[in-house]
């Protein structure tokens, strides 16, 4: 997979290769960081690839877990926006 892709596209190369690559590496070659860090940001155990201001964020039952372990839900992000937009 070219260094330059996307998460899409990697996305898309997974896609097309099916289980040849998951197979491989299951044999013991090695994974490209490209593909380990796609694994990573898509099972949410990391956010910190996409940016380093991400270090320490997560992501856990569907809610965005702050570096002081402070549970966000889509509801509570929106409302904290809209508090900072009145100036509240």
């Amino acid at each position: 997979m070219p260094k330059n892709w996307g998460a899409r596209s990697g996305l898309i190369w997974l896609r097309y290769w099916g289980n040849q690559p998951l197979n491989e590496w299951d044999d013991g070659k090695s994974i490209p960081p490209e593909c380990r860090r796609l694994m990573k940001l898509y099972s949410g155990r990391e956010l910190s690839s996409i940016d380093d201001n991400w270090r320490q964020w997560r992501m856990a039952k569907g809610e965005l877990i702050t570096p002081s372990c402070w549970g966000l839900t889509p509801d509570r992000i929106i409302t904290g926006n809209a508090l900072i937009e009145i100036g509240a």
